[in-house]
């Protein structure tokens, strides 16, 4: 049966226009050369907004490689004082199959101008090539450097998507090998359950522009899980028992979110545990929204998250 959607009248013209668009036609990759074209093709549609947020808000970004992995130092035009003992570590979204810190300058880039304070893009490896735990192994690292630089209370990590995923895997790892947590986490539509569960992941499915689960998230979260269960906290921390003092943590996403059910779960489970949390739950918006510079309600929103950012470092903007 054919689903009717309709287009509320309580959004932007522009999120309006981006949901009447037609879908993207992708298929799953099954050599090397089809993973290296499918992410290429990628980054290349994503290059025009990539470049648009550089040159409106990046003084230049620093490679920098940090004990094996790689790191883009995204700093801003409008560096702060506080940018010399304060830093940010991002982490790209793609179902942990694609992306990089170059199509994620979309969220790292406002976010550092915003703070105005350096965004630490780890440059992760990808599954199928690299999985579980080759991408939690380099974010800590990264984690574990900043540490040392800053003072953990001085660090902010965030994430979208499968990037909020690793974000919250990140901070729980380093929690458990001993090292003090970040000041505060923000989320954009984080992938916290990989497995098939939420109830949004059936309800929206035709609903979300950007994602769906049979042909690519599922396919997507067993290339990372590898050996493992998609269920196992290390890979779904969802399911994680969270620490005392786990950090403060601001969540996004929209009522055509894929993803809406992991976030007001996950959102659930950091009351039950005592954790300050903040869900923002967008009308009418999809998939880590915030993605999109044209999205008027994606640049509100990112705002917000950086407010929130702001308090838990001390930062004024």
């Amino acid at each position: 049966m054919t689903r009717t959607i309709r287009i509320p009248n309580s959004i932007s013209t522009e999120a309006a226009a981006y949901l009447h668009r037609e879908p993207m036609a992708t298929s799953w990759p099954t050599s090397p050369d089809e993973w290296a074209q499918m992410r290429a093709g990628l980054r290349d549609g994503f290059n025009a907004a990539s470049q648009s947020v550089c040159d409106a808000f990046v003084d230049r970004i620093e490679t920098e490689n940090l004990g094996g992995v790689r790191v883009e130092r995204v700093v801003p035009k409008a560096r702060s004082k506080a940018a010399e003992a304060k830093a940010v570590m991002y982490l790209f979204g793609g179902g942990y199959i694609s992306g990089s810190p170059w199509e994620g300058l979309t969220l790292s880039a406002p976010l550092a101008h915003s703070l105005g304070v350096d965004v630490w893009a780890v440059d992760y490896p990808l599954a199928p090539e690299n999985p579980y735990p080759a991408a939690l192994d380099a974010a800590l690292k990264v984690y574990g450097y900043l540490c040392d630089t800053y003072g953990a209370d001085n660090i902010a990590v965030t994430g979208d998507s499968a990037g909020g995923n690793l974000s919250l895997a990140t901070v729980l790892s380093a929690m458990a090998d001993g090292l003090p947590p970040p000041a505060a986490l923000a989320l954009f539509s984080p992938w916290s359950d990989l497995t098939d569960s939420g109830d949004s992941i059936r309800t929206l499915e035709g609903i979300d522009p950007d994602l769906e689960f049979d042909g690519y998230l599922g396919r997507a979260a067993a290339a990372y899980a590898g050996e493992r269960d998609t269920s196992d906290a290390e890979i779904s921390p969802l399911y994680a028992e969270l620490p005392e003092n786990f950090p403060a943590t601001v969540i996004s996403t929209g009522t055509r979110d894929l993803l809406l059910s992991d976030c007001a779960r996950l959102h659930l489970a950091l009351k039950r545990a005592g954790v300050p949390a903040t869900l923002n739950v967008w009308e009418g918006m999809w998939h880590d929204f915030e993605f999109y510079p044209e999205i008027p309600e994606g640049q509100e929103s990112l705002a917000e998250m950086a407010g929130f950012l702001a308090a838990y470092l001390d930062i004024d903007v």
